[in-house]
C-alpha cells in the first residue's frame, strides 16, 4: 500500500471520527425545528440534516459506522486507525497526517483540532452540518465554541484549548490552521474559527503543491545534480563532504559569492547526497512583499520546509537578516533544528557571531573558477558538439574569465543563435561560442568608451617584422594565460601583474588602433576605445574616480581596453612645487597602481613615448613601436587601402605616391576615402587627379605642402 492511499484511508476515518462527533452532538442536544417555508435558503431543515448523517463518508466507500453507541463505534475507529498506523509501519511509510504530527511536535489535542477544522475541506457536508450547528448557514469552519462541544470539553478544558492556539504553538505557529473572527460578528473568543492552510491541505491530500502565496518567493524541487560532475576546487569539495555528513549539531552554511558562481547548483548537490528536498528562497523577491506580510511569509516557509524536510536555501540571506534582523534568524534555526542543514547565500560577508551557539557554522567563499575548472566545465557542457580546432577550447577557457553560470548561459545563448539559422539539430559554431561569451560580459562599458567592432585582419596591417613579432606575442600570452597562472602555479608567485598591458608608441596614424583591431578579431574579444584626455577633471579627485569606473567596468566586461593618448595621464612626475603638481603626482600614482593591478587586458596608445614616465614604462610587459612608414611600408598600404569592388583607373601609380607623399597610414586612408568619394559623385572611376586633389587637401591638413 502506498503512502498516498494509506493516507486517504486515515483521513476518510478521521472523517468518520468527526461524523460521529456531530451525530453525538445532535442526540445528546435537541435543535428546534423551525418552518422553512418562511425563511428558505436560510436555515437547513432537519430532513436534510438526517440525510447527510446516513450517507458514507466521501465518495470512496471506506464502510460505514456500525450500528453502536457513539462511545464503542469510536473505539472500534479507533482500533482501526490503529490497524492502518501498524501496516503503515510494517511498510516503512507515514501518512501525511504521522508526518504533521512528529515533524512538528502535535499533542493528541492538536490533531483532533486539526482534523475537526479540516473536515469541511475535506468533504464538503461538514460544511452545512457546523452551519446547522452553529445555527448560521454562513458558518461554514469550525468555531471555537463548536469545537469545545465536538470534544465535549466545557468551560474547564477551554483554557487547554486555547493555549494550543496561541502564537507560539505548533498548530498557528507553523501556519496550519488559521485563526480568525466572524466577519459579520463582535469580537467573540468562541466564534472564531479555526481554518486550515492551503498548504497543509494539500499535504495532507498527499499533493506537493506550494502555496500559491509563495509563488515568486519560493520554490521546491528533488535535486537533479550528479555530485560527482561537479567541477568543484579542492577546498569547497571538502566543504561539501562536511555538509552531507551526520552531525551533532544542526549546520548552516554561508555561500559567499556573486550570483552565477555556483553556489545554488552547489546546495542542490548537498541536497542530493543527503536525500533531501531543497527549498530555494528568493531574498530579492521576498523583500519586495509589504512589510506587513513578512511574518505571514516566513510562518509559511517554515510549514513547507518542515513538512517535507526540505534544505532551505536563501539566496540574498544578507540582505533579508539586515532588513529582518532577528525574526529571520530565528526561523532559520527553528527550521534547522528540524532539517539538519541550512544554506544560506549571499555577497557580503556574514558575521559568525549572528549564528546561535547552538549550530554548527560554516562559511565558505566562491571565487571564480580557475582555468583548469574553467577548461572541465567548458568540456562537460559543449564536449565534442562543438568543432573547436586543437588548442581552441583552451583559449576559451583561458579568455574568458566566466562563472560556472555564465558559462552555462552562454552555451546555451551559442545553441539559441545556432537554432537562428535554421538547421535541424543545429551544432554552435566556435564563433557563437566566442561571441555568446561575450555577451556574457557586454554591460559594463557601453557609456564609459567607444565600443570599435573590429575591421582589419593581419594581411590589413603593415608593419616591420619585429613590431608585428610584439603583437603576435601579446595574442599568444592573452591565450595562454589561465595555463601559465592557474595550472603552472606562476599565479602563486605573483602578488600583482595578473594582466597582460602593452604600450603602442608611435606618431599619429601609424596603426595603433588598427593594431588593436586586429588583436581584438584575434582573440575575438570586445574592443573599447577610451580617451584618456576626456577622463582628467580639474576637479581634485574626480580624474581618480573617473579611472576607477573605467578599470573597475573593464575588469567585469573583461574586454580589450585601448586607452588612447596615454601621455595625456600617465606623463612624467615633476617635483611639488605646489598643490597642483602634488595632485597631478597623485593621479600618476594612482595609475601607475591600477595598471600594475588591471586583471584584464589593456593597450595604451601614445605618441610620445619620451613624456612617458619610467616608472609605468617599467611595468608594462609589452612595448610595441609604430614607426613612420619608409616608402617600402607606404606602398603596401597604398595597394591594400582599396576594397575589390573599388572601380580604379588605369593612370594611377601607387608606387609615385608612395614616394612622393611622405605621410603614415592614416593619412593615406583618408587620402582614398576623399578621392573615392569625389569620383562617385562625378560617376567615373578613381583617377589619379582625384588622389592628387585629395592628397594636396590632406596635406594642407597637416600644414605641408605637395611637391611635383
Amino acid at each position: 500500500m502506498s503512502t498516498v492511499s494509506l493516507g486517504m484511508e486515515q483521513l476518510m476515518l478521521e472523517l468518520e471520527w468527526v461524523q460521529l462527533r456531530v451525530r453525538n452532538l445532535l442526540e445528546s442536544r435537541p435543535f428546534p425545528q423551525n418552518d422553512p417555508g418562511s425563511m428558505l435558503g436560510y436555515v437547513i431543515p432537519d430532513d436534510e440534516i438526517l440525510e447527510l448523517l446516513s450517507m458514507p463518508v466521501s465518495q470512496w466507500e471506506w464502510g460505514t459506522p456500525e450500528n453502536q453507541t457513539s462511545t464503542s463505534a469510536e473505539s472500534a475507529l479507533f482500533k482501526r486507525l490503529a490497524a492502518v498506523r501498524a501496516e503503515a509501519q510494517r511498510l516503512g511509510v507515514n501518512s501525511p497526517l504521522d508526518t504533521v504530527a512528529t515533524t512538528l511536535e502535535l499533542s493528541p489535542l492538536d490533531i483532533r483540532l486539526l482534523v475537526l477544522a479540516a473536515a469541511p475541506s475535506l468533504d464538503r457536508r461538514f460544511e452545512r452540518l457546523y452551519g446547522y450547528l452553529q445555527d448560521d448557514i454562513t458558518q461554514t469552519h469550525l468555531s471555537i465554541d463548536l469545537g469545545l462541544r465536538l470534544l465535549g470539553y466545557g468551560l474547564q478544558q477551554l483554557g487547554e484549548v486555547l493555549a494550543r492556539l496561541r502564537a507560539d504553538s505548533p498548530l498557528i505557529h507553523y501556519h496550519l490552521l488559521q485563526l480568525q473572527s466572524h466577519p459579520h460578528l463582535t469580537a467573540s473568543i468562541f466564534k472564531q474559527t479555526l481554518q486550515i492552510s492551503e498548504q497543509c491541505l494539500n499535504f495532507l491530500l498527499g499533493h506537493d503543491t506550494l502555496d500559491p502565496r509563495l509563488t515568486g518567493i519560493a520554490r521546491t524541487k528533488l535535486p537533479t545534480v550528479i555530485p560527482d560532475n561537479l567541477v568543484l576546487s579542492e577546498s569547497l569539495r571538502q566543504i561539501l563532504d562536511t555538509l552531507v555528513q551526520p552531525h551533532s549539531d544542526p549546520m548552516i552554511g554561508y555561500f559567499q559569492g556573486p550570483a552565477g558562481y555556483g553556489k545554488e547548483t552547489v546546495a542542490e548537490a548537498c541536497c542530493q547526497l543527503r536525500g533531501q528536498t531543497i527549498l530555494t528562497i528568493d531574498g530579492t523577491a521576498f523583500l519586495r512583499q509589504a512589510k506587513s506580510e513578512w511574518n505571514d511569509l516566513l510562518a509559511r516557509i517554515r510549514l513547507v520546509a518542515r513538512l517535507h524536510q526540505s534544505v532551505m536555501y536563501w539566496e540574498r540571506a544578507d540582505l533579508l537578516c539586515r532588513e529582518l534582523g532577528a525574526v529571520f534568524m530565528a526561523a532559520i534555526v527553528d527550521c534547522t533544528k528540524a532539517t539538519g542543514l541550512c544554506i544560506l547565500s549571499g555577497e557580503t560577508y556574514w558575521p559568525a557571531e549572528q549564528i546561535a551557539e547552538e549550530m554548527a557554522f560554516f562559511p565558505i567563499q566562491f571565487d571564480l573558477p580557475t582555468y583548469p575548472e574553467r577548461l572541465r566545465l567548458w568540456r562537460q557542457m559543449v564536449g565534442q558538439e562543438v568543432g573547436f580546432a586543437a588548442g581552441q577550447l583552451e583559449n576559451l577557457a583561458s579568455q574568458f574569465r566566466l562563472s560556472p553560470g555564465q558559462i552555462s548561459q552562454a552555451v546555451r545563448a551559442a545553441r539559441d543563435m545556432a537554432r537562428l539559422r535554421g538547421v535541424v539539430n543545429p551544432t554552435p559554431t566556435p564563433s557563437e561560442i566566442y561571441a555568446a561569451c561575450r555577451a556574457q560580459l557586454d554591460q559594463h562599458m557601453a557609456d564609459l568608451g567607444q565600443k570599435i567592432t573590429p575591421r582589419h585582419g593581419w594581411t590589413d596591417l603593415v608593419l616591420p617584422a619585429e613590431p608585428h613579432a610584439h603583437l603576435r606575442a601579446l595574442c599568444d600570452a592573452v591565450r595562454s594565460r589561465g595555463k601559465v597562472l592557474d595550472e603552472w602555479g606562476f599565479d602563486g608567485k605573483l602578488t600583482v601583474g595578473r594582466g597582460i598591458n602593452a604600450l603602442f608608441a608611435g606618431p599619429s596614424g601609424t596603426g595603433k588602433t588598427m593594431a588593436a583591431e586586429v588583436i581584438a578579431a584575434e582573440l575575438q574579444m570586445d574592443l573599447y576605445k577610451i580617451d584618456l584626455s576626456s577622463v582628467v577633471s580639474k576637479y581634485i579627485g574626480e580624474t581618480e574616480k573617473n579611472l576607477k569606473r573605467v578599470f573597475d567596468s573593464a575588469e567585469q566586461s573583461q574586454c580589450l581596453l585601448l586607452l588612447d593618448e596615454a601621455d595625456a595621464l600617465f606623463g612624467k612626475r615633476t617635483e611639488v612645487r605646489d598643490s597642483h603638481d602634488r595632485y597631478a603626482n597623485i593621479e600618476v600614482n594612482y595609475l601607475l597602481q591600477r595598471i600594475e593591478e588591471y586583471d584584464g587586458v589593456a593597450i595604451l596608445a601614445t605618441n610620445l613615448r619620451k613624456n612617458m614616465d619610467e616608472a609605468f614604462v617599467r611595468r608594462l610587459m609589452y612595448i610595441v613601436d609604430f614607426p613612420f612608414p619608409t616608402a617600402e611600408d607606404r606602398l603596401r598600404i597604398w595597394q591594400s587601402i582599396w576594397p575589390s569592388n573599388a572601380p580604379l583607373a588605369d593612370d594611377i601609380s601607387f608606387e609615385a605616391l608612395a614616394e612622393q607623399l611622405e605621410i603614415a597610414g592614416g593619412h593615406i586612408r583618408n587620402i582614398a576615402l576623399a578621392a573615392a568619394f569625389q569620383a562617385a559623385a562625378e560617376g567615373e572611376y578613381v583617377q589619379m587627379t582625384h588622389l592628387t586633389v585629395a592628397a594636396h587637401n590632406e596635406l594642407m591638413k597637416i600644414g605641408k605642402i605637395m611637391t611635383n
